[in-house]
């Protein structure tokens, strides 16, 4: 039985009760408890990543809940987001689990929920400030990334240092991960498990703690698994990818520190004994590198790669066993597994790293036993399948779909989900297509999305058929237009185009201005020399062909200027003329130092939407450029509060106003005229974290919105990461392309090329530079810099008067 807590966790309102289970009306169908420790990724043949840290590198911690309610329970209406389900799991605690994901299908009578473990929900909205602990014990660090969580550490096995026994002399937050990353990177670094829990009292959680150990689980159980007796069927994973017999241990932040001066003047160790055993005593040993940038002494590189090495040194295998319902393990539990019919004979001790439980369907029970490792080293082979993999052309992906109709899957999307509520005039339906795995939804042409309403005999609906044939990937239906049928989409893939629907290419680019930054101050209002952050053209009324430009004026409380200004930060917004000189300044006083805004035309001026901050929150503003003026931020009308670093965009041509959520990597849009009216309904929103951007490892620099389109930048001053330009559709939440820049001529005689500016007004897209001959160089020119990029032209189906058949395109 689950019981059903309301969002204050202070008030039972429901129990839930499995099909079949009493003749109660609280019943549900299909519920599966998943709880994991770690990932079972070692036999993975596709994984190419180098693990650094042995036994803990694979830990995962990930604890959920699946379940379907049938619309004639009672439980129906209530199972929406922010109620939460308390159920006492195989290892005999209480485990809470928050409502997130709820999904209606209208065909089936079935309302899916996804319910995530309460601390994780939680640790997922937390952003650690940044803080650099100098010695720090597991304590230290569980403790911090704990401390806003509500819950309190209850049992603990703190391990004082890594397992790479190299007395961790540091240990960074970077203050813009989430708590639950920065928690499943803390459980690899020093070998810890995690389970939460809660306590209930008269009808209450009273309590929430959280267990922080080196094992969970019982490690004499004397349980045995055996096949046919009590496990129904037992897989058996087994690879050698990942097998290695001799080690080149790197360490060192430069990751060049090797073991040669405590290993006799070798850089390698060798398993002599692994080698005979698995490679035939060949002379070539099977040799992988692995590095710890944490360990900069050869002795404590050597102790480490020996342990790495004694992982590594043997095929790896993870055992998947269906167990019978009456068999009872918890996770993390060692058990003995017997498969007496297996050639050769199977007997083993592992532990459960993975489980699923069951209320509904006792029989899906199930656990995952196996070991916590993986090292599987990047080969020739891995990477050329990859390769060719991203570089098949889309042609083939289609003829592949022709030939084979389980490639191509077309998918609609319902963010306005799927029941109608009496204030509802629309929803809509969006397209998605992808062949194999691989999205080509920005390749397919409007009239690719073939959409058809059909009744319950299975005739088709024509007219909705005509008039929605060139809608593309996007319908905005009222009720009535679906009240024949079942809204159904087909892909025709004679109109899916080899050309993406948007391609960047530098070969016709040029410079619209250069501004040079000398070591004194320039000519500007302020005096600043500031890197701009973000330039946008104005493209009419009184300054037609001007730009603005923003930088940061004050960016810290401590920074003093030249001017009064009264918070903490204040920023510059420069106007200069056709040709890039300097014309004049405005100040704000009250926000942050400018990497993003947009520009509204109003009345011939230009207003600038931009994000300002009052030393408490941020807020998004528009505010009427002003010749040499100081513009205090309390002055101004203020809309979208958020207590988290928030920048924006505006889209002209559209009147939308795009929006960053910076700790999360969001991008949205709302309709301006909606937000100045108090409206927080964000219409469209992405992560870029979904396309492969990584927010510790890059650096976000600005983005501008388009109609669906987003495009964001990225790449730090100091050349670290690559400088990149990314485009995504923000309807289907789809990846345009992915871009790295050249800038041959910039770079031919500069050292530093910082992407700043990105900015798109549907002809050209704008990206701006910030340029220095070498990192140790004052003086800097700002680059601006203009790119032709249009949209491709669709096809367009028109129809026959008669009898209306498609009758041509154009």
């Amino acid at each position: 039985m689950y019981y059903i807590f309301n969002n204050a966790l202070d008030k039972i309102i429901s129990t839930a009760t499995p099909v079949g289970g009493h003749s109660q009306s609280d019943w549900f169908v299909n519920d599966e408890i998943h709880t994991e420790i770690a990932s079972e990724d070692s036999t993975s043949d596709d994984d190419t990543s180098v693990s650094e840290i042995l036994n803990g590198n694979s830990k995962e911690w990930n604890s959920y809940v699946t379940m379907d309610v049938p619309r004639p329970s009672s439980l129906y209406p209530i199972m929406e987001t922010g109620v939460h389900l308390v159920h006492q799991n195989a290892d005999g605690y209480l485990h809470c689990y928050r409502v997130s994901e709820v999904e209606v299908d209208r065909s089936t009578g079935l309302k899916s929920i996804t319910a995530y473990d309460l601390l994780l929900w939680n640790l997922k909205h937390l952003v650690p400030d940044s803080k650099t602990m100098v010695n720090p014990t597991s304590q230290d660090v569980m403790e911090y990334l704990l401390g806003d969580s509500d819950f309190t550490i209850n049992a603990d096995e703190f391990t004082g240092e890594s397992e790479d026994d190299s007395g961790r002399t540091s240990y960074t937050i970077d203050g813009t991960s989430t708590a639950n990353s920065l928690l499943q990177t803390a459980l690899q670094d020093f070998d810890l498990e995690i389970r939460s829990y809660v306590e209930v009292s008269q009808g209450k959680v009273i309590n929430k703690y959280v267990d922080i150990v080196s094992e969970l689980g019982d490690q004499s159980t004397g349980k045995r698994v055996e096949y046919r007796f009590n496990a129904e069927n037992i897989q058996r994973e087994t690879i050698d990818t990942s097998l290695i017999t001799a080690l080149k241990p790197l360490g060192g932040s430069d990751g060049t520190t090797t073991i040669a001066d405590a290993n006799s003047g070798s850089e390698w160790i060798y398993d002599t004994a692994a080698n005979d055993d698995y490679n035939a005593g060949n002379t070539n040993y099977l040799e992988g590198v692995s590095s710890n940038t944490n360990i900069s002494t050869a002795a404590g590189l050597l102790t480490w790669g020996k342990k790495v090495l004694a992982y590594y040194n043997h095929p790896r295998s993870n055992y998947t066993v269906t167990i019978s319902p009456d068999f009872v393990a918890a996770i993390g539990d060692s058990v003995r597994v017997v498969d007496l019919e297996d050639d050769p004979q199977l007997a083993l001790a592992s532990r459960v790293i993975q489980q699923v439980e069951s209320e509904a369907t006792p029989t899906s029970n199930q656990v995952t036993l196996g070991e916590f490792t993986t090292l599987a080293l990047v080969t020739p082979s891995l990477i050329n399948s990859l390769e060719s993999k991203l570089n098949t052309s889309i042609s083939d992906l289609v003829k592949a779909a022709l030939s084979d109709n389980t490639a191509l899957v077309a998918t609609i999307l319902q963010p306005d989900g799927a029941d109608w509520s009496s204030s509802e005039s629309t929803k809509r339906f969006i397209g998605h297509v992808e062949i194999y795995g691989t999205d080509v939804t920005s390749y397919c042409e409007a009239p690719a999305f073939v959409w058809n309403v059909y009744n319950s005999s299975g005739s088709a609906d024509t007219d909705f058929y005509t008039t929605h044939r060139n809608d593309g990937y996007l319908l905005e239906l009222a009720k009535d237009e679906l009240s024949s049928g079942s809204l159904t989409l087909s892909i025709d893939t004679d109109y899916i185009s080899d050309t993406n629907v948007l391609g960047m290419n530098e070969d016709n680019g040029s410079n619209s201005f250069k501004y040079s930054l000398s070591d004194g101050s320039d000519d500007s209002y302020t005096g600043s020399v500031k890197a701009f952050q973000y330039v946008q053209p104005i493209t009419s009324g009184t300054y037609e062909g001007y730009y603005i430009a923003s930088r940061a004026y004050k960016d810290s409380p401590s920074t003093t200027v030249s001017l009064s200004v009264t918070h903490d930060y204040a920023v510059e917004f420069l106007l200069l003329d056709s040709s890039g000189t300097y014309q004049s300044s405005m100040v704000i006083d009250g926000s942050r130092h400018g990497a993003n805004f947009g520009v509204q035309i109003v009345n011939d001026l230009p207003y600038i939407w931009t994000q300002v901050y009052d030393d408490s929150n941020y807020y998004i503003s528009r505010v009427e450029y002003q010749v040499n003026a100081i513009v205090a931020v309390d002055k101004l009308t203020t809309y979208y509060k958020s207590s988290r670093h928030i920048t924006c965009n505006y889209d002209a041509t559209n009147n939308m106003v795009g929006i960053r959520l910076t700790y999360l990597g969001k991008l949205s849009v709302i309709d301006a005229d909606e937000l100045m009216n108090g409206s927080t309904d964000l219409k469209y929103s992405i992560l870029i974290t979904d396309f492969g951007f990584s927010l510790t490892d890059q650096t976000f620099q600005s983005f501008t919105v388009y109609g669906d389109y987003v495009f964001w930048n990225s790449g730090n001053v100091d050349m670290s990461d690559k400088r990149m330009l990314y485009c995504a559709n923000l309807v289907t939440n789809s990846l345009v392309f992915s871009y790295e820049w050249e800038l041959v001529d910039i770079a031919a005689s500069n050292d530093v090329y910082e992407p700043e500016t990105t900015y798109y007004d549907g002809t050209d897209l704008y990206a701006g530079f910030n340029v220095k001959t070498s990192s140790t160089a004052t003086s800097k020119v700002e680059y601006l810099q203009q790119y032709p990029l249009t949209l491709r032209t669709d096809t367009t189906i028109t129809f026959s008067a008669d009898d209306d058949s498609e009758d041509e395109t154009e």
